[in-house]
């Protein structure tokens, strides 16, 4: 196989991804996953370029995020559809970006529409990170438009994947049911989602105090009623939290009822922020101590990974590959979706308990340490990129 390798062996790599112009306003998922790898990558030799399609890009130009890392965004055209631009002008740009950059390696980060640019792509250096199940998403979805766009996306996820030959799995839940699609495999490996470094500070958060925090897209898959009503209901056996909501809607309907449960409710300590970005959310949790997570399905939650890092106490329902990530009562709290008052208890028990919580977050920084660190997570992910290239296939990668 031929390389083209920098002098002392530095790999270059193109990677596919949806990168916000702002990083650190990035809004959980895809973006969030990668701006906080290519933090890693920065602290190594490899020299990355990341090709974005963006809406609300006025015309392609590039960024330079570090000295070896640039981030180049390309408007998508048409905008009214992402899976349309890209059929239509997406594989064109990337072929001419690749052939400019002329890469070791392409690596695609994302699911369904994103998977659309793969043919052309040749087969033995293109590597695939996965990071939704999107026929488990289709379930939540509010409206019949929403769900059939969902189902389309993962059709087209299925295909790609019985295709793929090398993929990187960012759960042990999703490498399981990946793992029953058809197509020969020639390397695989699991490597945990990145978390920005500005995460893993000396800051303690305030066990002293009984603020909650959630960090999310609000969608009926992250089922932030459940939070709501748990709110309720302790402050009504006097045991009162302020609660604070990052994220926004992306739907009128899913918003009027969550609109309709707070007004119900009538929760004053209820604040919605909207999106805020890195050091706004960082404020947030040194101010809090409990963050909680009550989806009905998760691959691998990235806010769940900050929180840990950030030193945060987490109560998250046991869903998909949550249960990876937490040790129940002892990184955090595994809740059950299936029963309402889980959750609750859960909080009640923890309501002014400040040596428990202070000791299940130092235990839950010392894992997130250890398995989402950026640097750590970068060097896994060369690793793999060097097995990838040496053209020893059907290797089994750290699974």
């Amino acid at each position: 196989m031929s390389l083209n390798r920098q002098p002392g062996g530095i790999l270059k790599i193109l990677m596919v991804s949806n990168c916000p112009l702002a990083l650190d306003a990035a809004r959980g998922g895809v973006e969030a996953a990668t701006a906080h790898l290519l933090n890693g990558f920065a602290k190594t030799q490899a020299r990355v370029c990341v090709l974005s399609f963006r809406r609300g890009v006025a015309s392609e130009h590039s960024v330079q995020y570090s000295p070896r890392i640039k981030i180049r965004y390309v408007p998508l055209r048409p905008a009214r559809s992402t899976k349309l631009a890209l059929l239509l002008n997406g594989r064109a740009v990337l072929q001419r970006v690749r052939a400019r950059e002329n890469p070791d390696l392409v690596h695609i980060q994302g699911s369904g529409t994103q998977l659309l640019l793969l043919p052309g792509l040749p087969s033995a250096t293109t590597v695939i990170t996965p990071h939704a199940i999107l026929r488990e998403e289709a379930r939540y979805q509010t409206t019949p438009r929403r769900m059939l766009e969902k189902r389309m996306s993962a059709w087209l996820d299925d295909f790609a994947m019985r295709r793929a030959k090398n993929i990187v799995h960012i759960s042990d839940y999703s490498r399981r049911i990946i793992a029953s699609r058809r197509g020969e495999r020639w390397h695989e490996a699991l490597i945990n989602n990145a978390v920005h470094a500005d995460f893993f500070t000396d800051t303690v958060p305030r066990h002293d105090t009984n603020r909650l925090l959630f960090v999310g897209a609000l969608t009926r898959r992250k089922n932030v009623q459940a939070l709501l009503l748990a709110v309720q209901s302790l402050s009504q056996r006097g045991k009162h939290y302020q609660c604070d909501i990052v994220g926004d809607f992306s739907d009128r309907p899913y918003r009027q009822e969550v609109e309709r449960l707070v007004d119900n409710l009538k929760l004053p300590q209820v604040v919605f922020h909207g999106w805020q970005d890195r050091s706004a959310v960082r404020e947030l949790m040194a101010q809090g101590s409990v963050f909680v997570l009550p989806s009905k399905q998760e691959t691998l939650p990235v806010s769940v990974a900050e929180a840990m890092a950030a030193g945060m106490v987490t109560v998250a329902t046991g869903v998909g590959g949550v249960p990876e990530m937490i040790a129940h009562d002892e990184s955090g709290f595994i809740c059950d979706a299936r029963t309402p008052t889980s959750l609750t208890e859960i909080l009640a028990a923890l309501h002014g308990a400040h040596d428990r919580k202070v000791q299940i977050g130092e235990r839950a920084r010392q894992v997130a340490r250890e398995r989402y660190h950026p640097l750590k997570v970068a060097e896994q992910t060369l690793q793999f990129y060097a097995t990838v290239l040496s053209g020893d296939r059907n290797r089994p990668d750290e699974l």
